[in-house]
Parts: structure tokens; C-alpha cells; sequence
């Protein structure tokens, strides 16, 4: 019935208030280094409340999007604080901890929660993690009076810490056991600066490196969870290991990282580790991208160089390319994963040339391209501050290191505090990047779905032809079609899709290539209506009526009869005839074919005398002989509905009609005599 082409267009709204894409924005906390911070009241949030400055904290987001860090170094000195970030309402809460500085811990029994245990300060690159079901871990760490190797568990909703593992004597080192061997005495040790960190689909804690204080190691160990048990997974269980880089993008079991100090860490969406840059047991730093497949416990160096200190490859901004790199770094702590899977990294320490970065980029795991998005190329630049809460186009957080980030959904990248010299100068402001969508440019996007149908709205049973319009290169299709014969497809432009129910149904479509999906839906977007019941025609003389409908035509054996439209319609011959009606939607259905057999007759004057005419309704009708054997007599409108109905009244050749009740208009005597039906207009004017 009808036929529609549906596309899916994107638009940008802008309105007074919001900012720009692409913008950052300082939204709360000092411009000045070394502030200490206003705790306000444990437990209580407030606009007034901010953290002391500090530099290499450690960090976690909740399920619930807010952002939460624990310790750091403020100064000198570590704290044991827990503080908790709202982006919603930009404030903070001190959540636990002393306030104090260089707290030694209250551990309590060992996997046992309560509400007096507190893990003691630290900072310097404790490894994090959130677990499947949203509580904190926190391993390891430089305390205040040494190298620490316990391992803890915050559960968010009772606010309450527990001591899981290890030991909260100081400086011990690790025990490995058996390779690939899960025991209860196997700990990683003492080890701090080791924060690359993951969490597995089975809720495994899974880390790599770090530094006990003498070397870097490149073993990489699990916990589980469940069982409260340690794995040594890979690696070597000796420190100061050079790397083993192999062939670039080629897994192989011998490839090895090497003993490092790592900051900036994700995982893909197929649940891959990856990590980058860092720095070795000879303090140089890399800018080399490794990737660690948890199935078959083998790295892949997959991106960057594998020297020392290497400069990097800016190329052109916003643009992705596989011969961009960012320069060598460590103490990369900013880094995020975005809701498309791409890895984002701000900032970065190199200490053997001394620079300090505050440049952002990002790397799409699926094209191996790293952009560079934004910030100074050029190291050691100042922040740029404007006004707080205020995005503009020239803010900036300029150069620092030992940051932490967080993701905040919807392209916003967030990130605290950082140290800006070893002085120390260290900061506790927090900042909001806002993405700009046009960058990183896309040469490959994502589809955007769209498609068209061969018919929407019809009668009956349909078999309909989808054709895919969707644009960007999809490689794969999946159709939804309730309510028809065939529920879904694969096929780019499905045919012959079938529709036998009556009603209403929606139509989605997903499109899907290397780079992402699409989908569109439209609601009620099929509609099948049922046809209207076939119509019964009933005669009267020489009137053919149909039963109510929203249209109609009339037909005879010689076909479609011009202009019969109506409701009605007065044959002029005797013959078969049939009507076919329409709905309001179009719908038809036909009559059967009615047959006509009395042969109607204009009556002459002489055999029908209807006197006077015009009247004003008082007529007398007089009858030849001819008509004298009389069957019916009916008074009818022209369309033929029966005014009056005299039957086979007759007495004599005169028959007195009183009329006066009708209304002004002519009207037809129809007389059935002799098997013929006679006719003669009467007009009533009651202005006579």
C-alpha cells in the first residue's frame, strides 16, 4: 500500500551552559601545589570538603560511577584515608582513615570484616582493583616505615575493610611455589610502583611487575578470590630481567615485558591485559604497548618501539595512524578505557631526561592506532586553570605525573591530583575532559544503521523485500521481524518475509563491522489489516443497495460501471450485478453477483394518471384495466427507500394517497402489475 525508506541521522544540540567538546574543565580543589585539604566530617558530604594534595594515590570507581581513592603522598608523609568523588553533585566525602599521617594499620584477624580494621597508609603505586561484584582490593604498597605485602577488601556497601592475605610485617619477600600452582603460603611479596592491574571474567586479581625496592620483576601473578590463593602465573622469579620483544604483533611464550615499573593499563572487550611504558630496573622509561592473552598466558609486544627513552611520533593531531607513538613515560597514572573500547592516557613522568608530560592520547585496540588528541606536545608545560567550573578552549592541566583517572561514561574523562616537580609540588585539583566526536577521527567507523521496506500497510497475507541502507561498510546483518512467518534473518536485504497475523509490528535491524554495531528499531513500522466482511446486496425494483461502507463501485457483466460510487445504484437493465466496497485502509472485499429479473417500465400516462403534480402531498393515482391486477404498490425516495407501502390495497381504478407528511422533493409510485414494475414521478411542494 505504501512503500518507506527510514534513515538514522545524528545531530549535535548545543544550548546556553554546556561546553564545548573536546574542552577541559577544572572543576574543583586548588590551583595552588601542596594544599592540605579540608576533611570536614567523616562520613559527610559537603561542598567544602576536599582531600590534601597528593601525589600517586590509589584508585577505584564503584558501580554506582562514583570515584574513590585510598592514601597517597602528601608532602613527605603518607595517609590511610579513603575518599569518595560524585561527579553528579562535584563533591567529596571522607569515607574512612585517621586524617593523620603515616598510620601503621589496625588489620585485625585475618578475613575478618570489622568495622575498626584500617589498612595502614601508603602510596607509591599500590596495585587496584574494583571486582565483579563492586568491592575494593588493594595490595602491597610503600608504607611509612617500609615495603608492604598485604592484601585487603573494602566493601562499599558496609563501608568496611578486611585483611585478606599476606602479612603485616614489612620487607617480606615473595613466595612463588610452583608455576601455574595456586597455594595458600604464595604471595607476590613486598612490592609497590607495580599498578598494572585487572580483574578476569571469573573475578580473578590479576598484576604484573613493580619494584620491591631494589629491582623490577616481570612475573605476573592471580588471585583468586574465591579460594584466597596466589598464582605465580609467568615470568621470572628473580628481579632485574631484561625484556624479550620479539616480533612485533606476534605471540610467542619466550616475549616478555621485562622487569618493570608499569602505570598505564586496560582490557579489551575480549578480556586481553594490555599495558604501556614504564620503566626498568636502569630507570629508563619505554613507550612500548604489550598485550597479555590470560588463555595461553603469552605476551605480545603489539605496538611502540623497543628502545629506551625513545622520543615518539606526535603525527597529526586528532589523526589515528599505526606510526604514531606516544614518547617513552612512566607514572602514567591517568589513563581510561572509553565505552567504544579505545585505551586514553594523560601525562607521565621520563626521569632520565627529565620530562614532564601533559599530553593526552588514545589507542584503538582494533585498528593498533594511536592519536594524538590534544595538550602540549612540548614537555614541562604550566596548568592553564580559567575559571572554576568554567570549560574553555585554552584550559589545561598541564604537565604532571603520578595522577590518577577515572571514566565518567558519556566522553568524559576525569582526573586528580599528580605531582608537578620532585620539590615536592603536588596537587589536589580534579579536571573533566570532554570528548570532541570528530576526534580521534574515524576512517573506520561504525555502521549507522538503516533500512527500507518494499510495502508497511496492507490487507491479508504479504510477503515483504527489506532492503539494508545502512552506511559505514557493515559486515553483518541481524533482522527482527515479530509477528512474521519468519522471526529473523541474517541475509544484508532479506525477501519474502511473510506476514499472515493481523496487527501492529516492529521491525529492528543490527549492522555490525570490525569497528562496532548499530541498531534501529522502528515501532509498529508493519501494519496488516483485515479486510472488511463481504457485502450483501439487497433490490428494491430497480434499486440495488449495499451494506455501509467507506467506499464503493459498482459492476455488471460488461465490467466497472462509471460512476456508480454510491451506496446504491438504479440498474437499466436486467442483468448480474456485484459491488466491491473498501475500508477506511484500503481494504476491499467483493459481493456476490446479484441477478435482477423484473423488467421495469416507465408507466404510460394513459395506464397511470397521478393527479395534480406538483401537490402539496393530497394525490389521486388512477389506473388503466391494464394495470388492474395489482401485486404491490410502493410510494420510495429517488435513492429507493419505501416511504409508503400500500401493498395490494385497491378500490377501484382511484387510489387516494395523503403524501402531506413528506418533505419537499419528488418521489416515484412503483406499481408491480402483471409481473412488471410500472413507475411515475410525483413531486410534493407544500408551497402549493
Amino acid at each position: 500500500m505504501k512503500k518507506i525508506i527510514f534513515f538514522l541521522f545524528f545531530a549535535a544540540i548545543c544550548g546556553t551552559g554546556m561546553s564545548q567538546p573536546g574542552t577541559w574543565t577544572w572543576l574543583r580543589g586548588d590551583s595552588a601545589i601542596n594544599s592540605n585539604g579540608n576533611f570536614g566530617v567523616q562520613g559527610v558530604t559537603s561542598a567544602t570538603n576536599d582531600p590534601p594534595a597528593f601525589y600517586e594515590p590509589a584508585e577505584f570507581r564503584d558501580q554506582q560511577g562514583n570515584f574513590w581513592f585510598f592514601g597517597g603522598v602528601h608532602g613527605i608523609s603518607q595517609y590511610a584515608d579513603l575518599w569518595k568523588y560524585e561527579p553528579a553533585i562535584n563533591q567529596w566525602t571522607w569515607m574512612t582513615g585517621t586524617g593523620g599521617q603515616n598510620y601503621t594499620g589496625n588489620f585485625g584477624s585475618q578475613g575478618v570484616p570489622s568495622p575498626g580494621n584500617l589498612p595502614p597508609a601508603l602510596a607509591y603505586g599500590a596495585p587496584t582493583w574494583v571486582d565483579l561484584n563492586g568491592d575494593f582490593w588493594i595490595f602491597g604498597g610503600f608504607g611509612p616505615i617500609g615495603r608492604m605485602s598485604d592484601l585487603w577488601k573494602y566493601e562499599v556497601a558496609s563501608n568496611t575493610w578486611t585483611w585478606m592475605h599476606g602479612t603485616s610485617l614489612l620487607n617480606k619477600p615473595a613466595v612463588y611455589g610452583t608455576q601455574g600452582v595456586a597455594a595458600p603460603a604464595n604471595t607476590p611479596g613486598m612490592r609497590f610502583q607495580c599498578n598494572t592491574s585487572w580483574v578476569d571474567a571469573n573475578n580473578n586479581l590479576w598484576l604484573y611487575g613493580g619494584y620491591d625496592g631494589f629491582l623490577n620483576y616481570n612475573d605476573m601473578w592471580m588471585y583468586n578470590t574465591v579460594s584466597n590463593e596466589w598464582t605465580w602465573m609467568s615470568g621470572d622469579s628473580v628481579g632485574g630481567m631484561p625484556a624479550n620483544y620479539g616480533t612485533l604483533g606476534i605471540p610467542a611464550a619466550a616475549n616478555s615485558p621485562g622487569g618493570r615499573q608499569a602505570y598505564c593499563h586496560w582490557t579489551d572487550s575480549t578480556g586481553n591485559f594490555y599495558f604501556f611504558g614504564g620503566r626498568d630496573s636502569l630507570s629508563r622509561s619505554y613507550n612500548d604497548l604489550w598485550k597479555y592473552d590470560t588463555g595461553t598466558n603469552i605476551w605480545t609486544w603489539v605496538s611502540g618501539t623497543n628502545a629506551a627513552d625513545d622520543p615518539g611520533t606526535f603525527g597529526s593531531q586528532c589523526v589515528p595512524s599505526v606510526n604514531n607513538i606516544p614518547p617513552s613515560r612512566y607514572e602514567n597514572r591517568c589513563f581510561w578505557t572509553d565505552s567504544t573500547g579505545k585505551f586514553w592516557m594523560y601525562g607521565g613522568y621520563n626521569i632520565t631526561q627529565v620530562k614532564k608530560y601533559g599530553d593526552l592520547w588514545v589507542y584503538d585496540p582494533a585498528t593498533l592506532a594511536w592519536a594524538y588528541i590534544g595538550g602540549d606536545s612540548i614537555p614541562d608545560d604550566s596548568a592553564t586553570y580559567g575559571t572554576m567550573g568554567v570549560p574553555a578552549v585554552n584550559n589545561k592541566p598541564g604537565a604532571r605525573w603520578g595522577g590518577i583517572g577515572w571514566y565518567g561514561g558519556n566522553g568524559h574523562l576525569y582526573l586528580f591530583g599528580g605531582r608537578w616537580n620532585m620539590g615536592p609540588e603536588d596537587r589536589n585539583d580534579v579536571w573533566k575532559f570532554e570528548m570532541d566526536p570528530a576526534c580521534p577521527a574515524n576512517p573506520n567507523p561504525a555502521p549507522t544503521a538503516g533500512f527500507s521496506v518494499s510495502d508497511s500497510a496492507f490487507c491479508e497475507k504479504q510477503c515483504l523485500d527489506f532492503t539494508d541502507l545502512s552506511v559505514n561498510n557493515p559486515t553483518s546483518w541481524q533482522w527482527y521481524f515479530p509477528g512474521a512467518d519468519s522471526l529473523t534473518s541474517n541475509e544484508q536485504n532479506p525477501v519474502g518475509i511473510c506476514y499472515s497475523s493481523y496487527g501492529s509490528f516492529d521491525v529492528t535491524l543490527v549492522a555490525c563491522n570490525a569497528n562496532g554495531c548499530d541498531s534501529i528499531t522502528f515501532t509498529n513500522l508493519i501494519t496488516e489489516y483485515q479486510s472488511p466482511p463481504a457485502p450483501l446486496i439487497t433490490v428494491n425494483f430497480d434499486t440495488l443497495f449495499s451494506t455501509p461502507a467507506f467506499s464503493y463501485q459498482w459492476y455488471n457483466g460488461s465490467g466497472i460501471i462509471p460512476g456508480a460510487t454510491n451506496q446504491y445504484y438504479i440498474y437499466q437493465q436486467q442483468g448480474g450485478y456485484y459491488v466491491i466496497i473498501t475500508d477506511s485502509n484500503g481494504c476491499a472485499s467483493s459481493s456476490a453477483v446479484m441477478g435482477t429479473g423484473i423488467e421495469e417500465v416507465q408507466a404510460a400516462n394513459h395506464d397511470m394518471i397521478v393527479m395534480p403534480n406538483p401537490s402539496d402531498g393530497h394525490v389521486k393515482i388512477i389506473l388503466s384495466e391494464r394495470l388492474n391486477q395489482l401485486e404491490s404498490c410502493l410510494i420510495t425516495d429517488v435513492t429507493g427507500r419505501v416511504v409508503s407501502n400500500l401493498g395490494k390495497q385497491k378500490t377501484g381504478p382511484v387510489i387516494d394517497l395523503d403524501l402531506s407528511y413528506l418533505s419537499d422533493g419528488v418521489y416515484l409510485v412503483r406499481i408491480i402489475s402483471n409481473g412488471k414494475s410500472f413507475k411515475r414521478r410525483i413531486t410534493v411542494n407544500h408551497q402549493l
